[in-house]
């Protein structure tokens, strides 16, 4: 692992570019790391999936992977990881909603996170005309669960047994969140994450409720994948560079098995007046804000002693 205590947040930042929905993997002793860079053109915004790799989050590398703009899209953004095997699959959605085509959701593979197969339709016999947003890929023993923001902001949930499949929804595909207060609702989440954590499946998403901060849910059973049960919000350190959206979009990682600690990855801004082109709102300088800790209850900031 790298010297935490040689780390100071923001971990890593872009000039002219707004840089959020982290995903991270591991490769021998480098990091990987993948998320939505917006930036502006001529008064309009555009957006562009973007990869870097360090060794120790304190020196970082050019792009070994940027999906921007084309002749159809305005770009792709929401990028989420996944590991299956010696495979690596990557999901993102285009972006912009331009010209009558609602946003999609593609995946692309790797087995050495630098060279990529071109993209491919993700579940489209289900979301075809409708629009859908943050795909998460979870596999496990008999295959694929993909969730997604779908039409109504309602979040989603499908399965095959193989990912090039036409995907088939869990019973209505209609996702609850039953939170630790006994109410329960379909809507208000996005930017899901799925994780394992001491063999039990979890999920992590931001939500709109909690102030766009992370909550971590639960499965309840083995069998049901329609309805999770919060575990709690993860409350972040705020620091200068984070003020306005303290943990947006944020990723966590279970690395107990190298030095006790989980890690969160998460987007911070101090506004939302910039990266806007001609929407009424803008999304900020959003940067790269690392925090780690051993309960899930208690968080050090980058380079800060555990809380």
């Amino acid at each position: 692992m790298f010297d935490w205590h040689k780390l100071k947040n923001p971990v890593h930042s872009v000039v002219g570019e707004s840089i959020k929905d982290f995903c991270c993997a591991r490769l021998g002793d480098s990091f990987f790391i993948f998320y939505s860079a917006f930036y502006e053109e001529q008064g309009k915004l555009y957006c562009a999936v973007c990869e870097i790799q360090t060794e120790d989050f304190l020196c970082f590398s050019e792009p070994l992977l940027w999906l921007g703009p084309t002749n159809e899209f305005k770009g792709y953004c929401s990028p989420d990881i996944s590991r299956v095997g010696d495979t690596f699959y990557l999901t993102l959605n285009t972006w912009g909603d331009v010209g009558g085509q609602p946003n999609q959701l593609w995946f692309t593979s790797s087995t050495d996170l630098a060279n990529w197969d071109s993209l491919n339709p993700l579940a489209q016999n289900l979301t075809r005309e409708e629009r859908a947003i943050d795909a998460a890929l979870g596999h496990y023993d008999d295959g694929w669960r993909l969730m997604w923001k779908g039409h109504g902001h309602q979040t989603t949930i499908a399965f095959a047994k193989d990912i090039t499949d036409d995907f088939d929804y869990i019973d209505d595909g209609l996702v609850t969140f039953c939170h630790l207060d006994g109410s329960c609702t379909h809507v208000g989440h996005e930017n899901y994450q799925f994780l394992t954590i001491d063999g039990t499946p979890h999920l992590l998403t931001t939500c709109f409720a909690a102030g766009h901060l992370p909550v971590l849910y639960r499965q309840g059973t083995a069998t049901d994948w329609l309805n999770w049960y919060e575990v709690r919000t993860l409350h972040l350190p705020e620091e200068y560079f984070n003020t306005f959206d303290l943990a947006n979009a944020s990723t966590l990682y279970d690395w107990r098995a190298y030095d006790d600690h989980y890690y969160l990855l998460y987007a911070g801004t101090t506004e939302c007046e910039t990266f806007k082109g001609d929407a009424k709102w803008g999304r900020g300088w959003n940067v790269l804000g690392l925090a780690r800790s051993k309960d899930l209850i208690h968080w050090a900031a980058a380079g800060k002693d555990d809380a």
